[in-house]
């Protein structure tokens, strides 16, 4: 396969933990390209962060290779010729040209290719198979990838249709890339596949579906392909519950107007609004429990339209600043409310420490057990109702107050 053109010389591409991989595997006789998101994002002028070799040493051949030269190597995806190669904190993944022999719509088998047509055939879209040498020759052998590249264009390499069948991810990874790298409209022949073969996208495991989805909800272009996604009928297919696109959109406008970072959990709690699905959803999308508390506290969280500086701060003491601004956009989302005041008593308050503890109430010969904690949850709610003004010799004091009405009682 020959180039069809050079671009600038790439600073990353000669400094590890890129340069010493490919100049062990050229120096050994092997042919070594970059290929995917590294070329990609290098054309496009934006950063290289994921760096995929592509090259025709076999597995083992590279393993051995790394070895002899005191590399740290790792067969992390073996089965399908992938071996990851640690270099000063960093890492490279050298996969073995390959193409698929069977698939299941999840998965895929592979046998190992010389051909590098065969190699760029099995990828999904054509700007991720284009191939980039160390002298900063490009390498196309779908004859379209690096126009695609240069006009944002999201298609599939060949067949749509074929292309979903062999992996449903691919539905979403379309969505996802046009939300990041999109520029142009959608590719009417991929949409059409994506919404034709939509129901496939059930059978994905729930890890899949939200490795994709959060890049996917933070991404640029996030609520115009959000929007899509809701009016084609994809979405149905990701949970089963509600998908509230307008809902997100405003939220979205809102991050934006009060300079917040985008969060894809904040944005998926948007999506199901007041939804009581949100812990049906975190089970669905394989949530870790703290994930599943944060989307389960940013819906649940109180949203009353109006709250003094009192209650702001009650709430923000119970459940978090976080969970506190997520619930007052999700209301300004919804109500359109003003929400500024809200937002900069959580970034500007800190939320003291209740002074005591159940060692304070084991002192007064409370002996340990729930009533220690039931002590505590009084003494705690009347130092909040006060403002949270009073010290630790007050709580005492109400303390005490407390245990002996029990004691008499």
């Amino acid at each position: 396969m020959k180039p069809v053109e050079s671009i600038a010389f790439a600073e990353w591409m000669h400094h590890p933990p890129c340069s010493p991989v490919l100049s062990l595997l050229t120096n050994s006789g092997y042919l070594a390209r970059f290929v995917g998101g590294a070329v990609r994002n290098h054309m496009l002028g934006l950063p290289v962060v994921d760096f995929d070799i592509a090259t025709n040493a076999l597995p083992a051949n590279i393993l051995a290779l790394c070895t002899s030269a005191g590399l740290h190597a790792v067969p992390t995806g073996i089965r399908h010729g992938t071996i990851t190669i640690f270099i000063d904190g960093a890492f490279v993944e050298v996969t073995t040209l390959r193409r698929d022999v069977d698939t299941d719509g999840r998965h895929a088998m592979v046998s190992f290719t010389e051909d590098w047509l065969e190699d760029a055939s099995r990828r999904d879209f054509t700007l991720n198979a284009v191939y980039l040498d160390m002298d900063g020759n490009l390498y196309d052998p779908t004859t379209t990838g690096i126009a695609d590249i240069r006009a944002r264009r999201i298609r599939f390499i060949g067949n749509p249709q074929i292309r979903i069948q062999e992996d449903c991810l691919r539905i979403l990874r379309f969505f996802r890339f046009y939300a990041e790298y999109g520029d142009k409209e959608l590719d009417i022949d991929s949409l059409k596949a994506c919404v034709d073969l939509a129901p496939s996208l059930s059978s994905l495991s729930g890890e899949r579906v939200w490795k994709e989805f959060s890049r996917l909800l933070i991404a640029p272009m996030a609520e115009e392909v959000i929007v899509i996604m809701a009016e084609s009928g994809v979405a149905k297919y990701l949970w089963d519950g509600p998908f509230d696109a307008s809902q997100l959109v405003k939220f979205i406008n809102i991050e934006r107007c009060y300079g917040m970072n985008p969060n894809p959990i904040s944005r998926l709690a948007a999506l199901l609004a007041e939804s009581n699905t949100a812990r049906s959803v975190a089970k669905r999308l394989k949530f870790s429990n703290a994930d599943a508390k944060r989307l389960t506290a940013a819906i649940a969280t109180p949203k009353n339209p109006l709250m003094n500086t009192y209650e702001c701060k009650t709430t923000i003491y119970r459940l978090g600043a976080k969970n506190f601004i997520n619930a007052r956009m999700l209301l300004a989302a919804k109500t359109g409310k003003d929400i500024e005041n809200d937002l900069a008593i959580a970034r500007h308050w800190t939320p003291p420490v209740f002074p005591l503890t159940g060692i304070d109430i084991v002192a007064l010969g409370v002996e340990p057990g729930p009533k220690i904690g039931e002590l505590l949850r009084l003494v705690e709610n009347w130092w909040i109702r006060g403002g949270f003004t009073a010290d630790k010799k007050a709580c005492k004091s109400k303390l005490r107050r407390i245990v002996s009405n029990i004691k008499i009682n």
